[in-house]
This record gives C-alpha cells, sequence and structure tokens, in this order.
C-alpha cells in the first residue's frame, strides 16, 4: 500500500508520501513529509511491527540530522536520541 497525506506540523501543512506493507515476520510503515511548494523533505518515519503488533523499531530523522530510534528492551523500550550536539539515551 502507498499514498500521501496532508499532515500539520504546528502551523506548518505537509505532505507525507508513505508506503507500508506486511512481511513474513510483520509489518512496516515508512514515510517522508515534505514541504508541498518546495519538496523539501522535513522529517521522515520509518516504524516496524512485529506479528502481534509489537514494537521491533521506531524511527524518527529531521532534516537537520536528529534522529530518534526506539527498540524494545527486556523490561521497557531503549530510546536513543541523536542530536547535531550529541547522543543520549
Amino acid at each position: 500500500m502507498q499514498g500521501v497525506y496532508r499532515v500539520r506540523r504546528g502551523s506548518q501543512e505537509l505532505l507525507e508520501t508513505f508506503v507500508a506493507a506486511p512481511g513474513p515476520m510483520g509489518w512496516r510503515y515508512f514515510g517522508r513529509a515534505h514541504e508541498p511548494d518546495t519538496g523539501r523533505e522535513v522529517f521522515l518515519v520509518d516504524h516496524v511491527v512485529d506479528g502481534d503488533w509489537n514494537l521491533v523499531r521506531f524511527r524518527w530523522r529531521e532534516s537537520d540530522g536528529a534522529e530518534v530510534v526506539a527498540t524494545p528492551t527486556g523490561g521497557g523500550v531503549e530510546v536513543w536520541i541523536t542530536e547535531p550536539g550529541g547522543e543520549r539515551k
């Protein structure tokens, strides 16, 4: 499946193009949001779940290079945040 969503981020209107598909072990959604008038990419999102809809990985990346990656751990979710100034967990 693929398509386009119109999304709002604060006062900014964006278009998010996406592809989503089932796989042998779960489901994946990958989208890129961009400004409709310039085409400049603002963020991307990549979300993967297993066959029971449990999180495998979630990734969000901003156009400035900032990124958030979340993965499950034994007792919860581990989140890594990378920004231009460094990385934290």
